[in-house]
């Protein structure tokens, strides 16, 4: 075993509420300028805040009280396409008695939702273009605390259902029936 090698890197703790926003300032250091940036938000607590890292490196920050980033759900459709939609996905691949295995066929078609890949996606292309503009449409948002007062809802149903079928309520299509409840338009026999 060998020592370990560290990386240190500044980051912006959050001017309203102290936490860790994550937000790197290395990029902004330079010893001929000062250099001014933001708004940038906290994810922790949605606080606003603008700052100047001066030729020195020294950060400062000024809270803006009256700009607040809040958390939402987005509902947005693919409506059909006339021509193939390509994702580009970065995965992760097995090693199979030392031989790379790049068959996943069956993985992506059959065995995995696309909810657990959608996050792997580097590019999305169709028709030649990587920068597919408007194929995506919105349809509604809603404020997280809304959303959060559905799932709430489904919850409390699903406990009465269970504890009449006692089966302690189940809850295994809770997505389906939080998205019943939150974006009824998803749903097709929604009413």
């Amino acid at each position: 075993m060998k020592p370990a090698t560290f990386i240190t890197k500044r980051t912006i703790v959050c001017p309203e509420c102290s936490n860790d926003t994550g937000s790197s300032i290395e990029h902004l250091i330079n010893p001929n300028r000062d250099t001014t940036f933001g708004p940038w938000y906290c994810d922790e607590c949605g606080s606003s805040f603008i700052g100047l890292v001066d030729k020195s490196g020294q950060v400062f920050l000024e809270l803006n009280p009256n700009d607040k980033q809040h958390e939402a759900m987005t509902l947005v459709s693919l409506p059909p396409q006339t021509e193939p939609f390509y994702f580009l996905l970065k995965r992760k691949v097995w090693t199979r008695d030392g031989k790379v295995d790049l068959d996943l066929d069956y993985y992506i078609n059959e065995h995995s939702c696309p909810t657990n890949w959608l996050r792997d996606i580097e590019v999305v292309m169709i028709n030649d273009d990587s920068d597919p503009h408007g194929v995506i449409r919105h349809v509604r948002t809603m404020e997280m605390k809304d959303f959060n007062e559905a799932v709430r809802q489904v919850k409390i149903e699903g406990s009465i259902i269970g504890a009449n079928h006692e089966d302690d309520g189940d809850f295994s299509n809770l997505e389906y029936e939080v998205m019943r409840k939150a974006f009824p338009e998803v749903i097709k026999d929604s009413e």
